[in-house]
């Protein structure tokens, strides 16, 4: 955002929705003021950058001042040491503990007995909230003076702690994870993306940046700011058709804003960021993928962009870790991950339709051939095989999106009928109807096929009667 628009207020309200998330919070704070059993004492934010976390927190926060309880808030950083916070909240709280020299083990555990008996005689006279946020530069010596510290303290039943990052933290103490209740932030619904804007409300203007952004709130944010600072008229009847005329502009904008203030803004100098947004962008077609895949994908398109051709081993290591760093890809397991919150990925993907769509479609078609190809190995073996289900269900999104994008729809819907007429005729009723379950919640697969879905929807709830 430029400093120009930095200087200039737009009518944005601070704390929208989360309502759900929040309901649990009163309660929460009203015990530890009586000094009242709180089981769950540790909350544990997380969410996509964002998605709303040091919003979420400032409104505990306020819950809290409002009851008149002190909060601590501490942020981490890249630069951040394992002391830092505990600094802090001594030098909130007055503590006498030094808190220098505890490199060496003994002594750092001296340090956690001596802060964990200081923090139990302040909140034997009054509650305190700690506020923790970014936790994913925590590195794990920090989560470890936690974890000694929280356990020697919870007795009390004065503290609540809430620590806010883009990936979950695991204490090792079986008894700390019991007491901990994690909270997941997900974008907003159309509803509370509108009520990002202060009255009067512009329905046109908020379901406009709704269909652009899908409730992603730091995007909504940013574009409602661009419509202030572009001076459109959010009343104007045609707000709708202005952003339309004027969308590619948007999400450039937008795009280029996320990944360099929110995404790549604290990555250390060495990292290739020009990489890391070409790999986002290449992964942002995908749903889901994991080692082989990516291996295949960045081999097949990555040659126009790079001289050497990625291999398998830079894949496991070095590229997982790069993708990991942007806190947008999260790895489920050994091999597997799961592709880029839906959002994000639909604005970095509609970023390379407009601005390389050769390269958006050469994506699609390496995709829609790759699950087709998996189909048919799966299917020599058995040709029944459950796995094809979902293989064919990725299939058919690649392939829309294709056909969307070419413009050539004319015979999309028949194309498609008989792919999944020439699967059905090799399943038991288990994979019809598991199909037909995956394709029918599938909003995604829906907005892809447009019109066409309903009509395929009850193309194979006949299949299921055959």
């Amino acid at each position: 955002m430029s400093s120009e628009a930095a200087k200039k207020p737009t009518p944005l309200n601070p704390f929208v929705n989360r309502e759900k998330e929040t309901e649990s919070i009163p309660p929460k704070l009203k015990a530890i003021q009586k000094g009242e059993w709180l089981f769950d004492f540790v909350l544990t934010v997380t969410g996509i950058p964002g998605i709303g976390k040091t919003t979420f927190l400032r409104r505990i926060e306020q819950l809290a001042q409002d009851d008149g309880i002190k909060t601590i808030l501490f942020t981490y950083d890249a630069t951040s040491d394992k002391l830092s916070p505990f600094q802090n909240i001594a030098k909130s709280l007055s503590f006498p503990t030094p808190l220098t020299d505890y490199d060496e083990d003994d002594k750092l555990d001296s340090f956690v007995r001596e802060f964990a008996k200081n923090l139990r005689s302040e909140l034997s006279e009054k509650p305190l909230v700690f506020l923790i946020d970014d936790t994913h530069y925590m590195d794990a010596s920090g989560q470890e003076i936690w974890e000694g510290i929280l356990e020697r303290v919870y007795v009390k039943n004065r503290l609540l702690i809430v620590l806010a990052g883009r990936r979950n933290l695991r204490f090792k103490s079986f008894e700390l994870r019991r007491r901990m209740r994690p909270i997941a932030l997900e974008c907003f619904k159309e509803e509370h993306t509108n009520e990002l804007v202060t009255e009067p409300k512009h329905s046109d203007l908020s379901n406009k940046i709704f269909q652009l952004t899908h409730g992603y709130p730091l995007a909504s944010v940013h574009a409602y700011e661009w419509v202030f600072r572009h001076k459109l008229k959010p009343a104007d009847p045609e707000i709708g058709h202005q952003l339309e005329a004027r969308e590619t502009e948007l999400i450039f904008e937008l795009v280029s804003t996320i990944l360099s203030d929110h995404i790549f803004i604290h990555l250390q100098d060495k990292t290739p960021r020009n990489f890391l947004e070409y790999l986002l962008k290449s992964l942002s077609p995908l749903r889901r993928f994991d080692d082989i895949l990516l291996h295949e994908l960045l081999k097949k398109v990555g040659k126009e962009h790079y001289d050497t051709v990625v291999d398998m081993l830079t894949i496991r290591g070095h590229i997982r870790q790069l993708a990991a760093s942007t806190y947008m890809v999260k790895w489920e397991s050994g091999r597997m991950g799961y592709a880029l919150d839906f959002s994000i990925r639909r604005l970095l993907s509609l970023e390379m339709k407009f601005r390389d769509q050769a390269f958006f479609l050469k994506i699609h078609q390496f995709m829609a051939d790759w699950y087709q190809d998996a189909i048919d190995k799966a299917a020599e073996r058995d040709p029944g095989a459950p796995q094809t289900v979902m293989y064919l269900i990725e299939h058919i999104f690649h392939f829309s999106q294709l056909c969307q994008t070419k413009g050539q729809t004319e015979h999309m819907e028949t194309d498609i009928c008989e792919k999944i007429g020439r699967r059905f005729k090799d399943y038991y009723f288990r994979e019809k109807n598991h199909f037909y379950e995956e394709f029918k919640k599938d909003e995604e697969l829906a907005e892809s096929l447009e019109d066409s879905f309903d009509s395929l929807k009850s193309f194979i709830a006949e299949q299921l009667k055959a």
